[in-house]
């Protein structure tokens, strides 16, 4: 079964040659791949202050604490949504690469959870973070919202979001940050490209990685844009 589950990791023709099965029936294969986020977790927790994604924020807006799900503060769902948006190119970029998003190695395969979107968000996670920590600056309690809504079958509550003009306006900025190239050249061609753009390119080498294609595979990494605008 462990085998299976495996196999059906890439979803490209040669996942049925016997080269590929050999390979991906190896526990070792994986080792690079978890190895690597875990030391870029690990690096970007230890370079910054505090831990916490939000710790940047202004003092009138910073939350008590990093919240995910049904967040009721504002700036902890400006966060969430920015994530979902990273969560969705990294989703289309595993797709293109054939490769199965809800089979990964470091987040729980749990029903319902793109497991391997998880693991290769990561990767990218912090180039969020600092998007919002700078954009975050030029926002004030006053473009915050609350609206009322349903917690359970018998609960209501209030929960605060940044109001739609501004929400449109974060999410054509977050748009516009995700075509800004960084100096790492593409496979092909280019001494640079998008940010998008290199998150496909790193799909497709780990796609390759996986099906033996490529001896290692170690992702290139970006920096961050502090002086954005």
């Amino acid at each position: 079964m462990l085998t299976l589950i495996k196999i059906l990791l890439c979803l490209s023709i040669e996942v049925f040659s016997s080269p590929f099965i050999h390979t991906i029936a190896s526990y070792d294969v994986f080792a690079p791949f978890r190895q690597f986020l875990q030391r870029s977790i690990a690096y970007y927790t230890a370079t910054k202050p505090n831990s916490a994604a939000t710790d940047l924020i202004p003092e009138p807006l910073r939350p008590e604490r990093r919240r995910t799900f049904k967040a009721y503060d504002g700036v902890n769902n400006i966060f969430n949504l920015a994530y979902e948006v990273l969560q969705w190119k990294v989703h289309q970029a595993l797709l293109k690469a054939k490769l199965e998003p809800y089979l990964g190695f470091l987040h729980s395969t749990a029903m319902g959870k793109p497991s391997l979107v998880c693991d290769f968000m990561e990767l990218y996670r912090y180039l969020i973070d600092d998007f919002l920590n700078k954009y975050c600056r030029k926002l004030k309690p006053s473009d915050f919202v609350l609206k009322t809504e349903i917690l359970s079958t018998r609960k209501k509550g209030k929960r605060q979001y940044l109001n739609n003009t501004d929400t449109g306006n974060m999410l054509r900025s977050l748009n516009e940050y995700f075509s800004m190239k960084v100096g790492i050249p593409r496979i092909r061609y280019g001494d640079s490209q998008e940010i998008e753009t290199l998150i496909g390119e790193e799909a497709s080498l780990l796609a390759k990685y996986l099906r033996n294609e490529r001896q290692t595979w170690i992702p290139r990494i970006a920096k961050a844009f502090h002086g954005l605008n």
